[in-house]
């Protein structure tokens, strides 16, 4: 995911609610969120819902059309990030056998390994 631009966004946002004089503890007597979502989203953990976003624009009297459209990229980058694809899980495990047998190159292609795990139970 990407965590640049969603924390981008949250030091922006509490720039606002700075600006507009109100503290995280005002938010959540005023808004319909509870105190982690807004720390969570204030802090860039989460990207903030878009309702809770609405209220907060509101109530400092921000440009709410730039922070919808501002909401929707960081959403829209934080849902391509998740598509991203992953390497194959084997891939790690391939470079660690590699490793312990010393090879630099790593297993050549088809290469058969038998790995013996033994779990003791106390």
């Amino acid at each position: 995911m990407d965590t640049s631009s969603t924390l981008r966004f949250a030091a922006d946002l509490r720039a606002v609610i700075e600006a507009a004089g109100f503290k995280q503890t005002d938010l959540v007597k005023r808004l319909t969120v509870s105190r982690s979502s807004l720390s969570d989203g204030l802090t860039g953990k989460s990207l903030i819902p878009m309702n809770v976003l609405k209220e907060i624009i509101k109530l400092c009297k921000a440009d709410e059309s730039a922070w919808m459209k501002r909401w929707a990229e960081v959403h829209q980058d934080r849902r391509g990030s998740k598509n991203k694809p992953t390497p194959p899980a084997g891939a790690d495990l391939a470079k660690i056998i590699s490793q312990a047998l010393g090879t630099q190159k790593g297993l050549p292609s088809g290469a058969t390994v038998e790995i013996v795990i033994k779990i003791q139970v106390p």
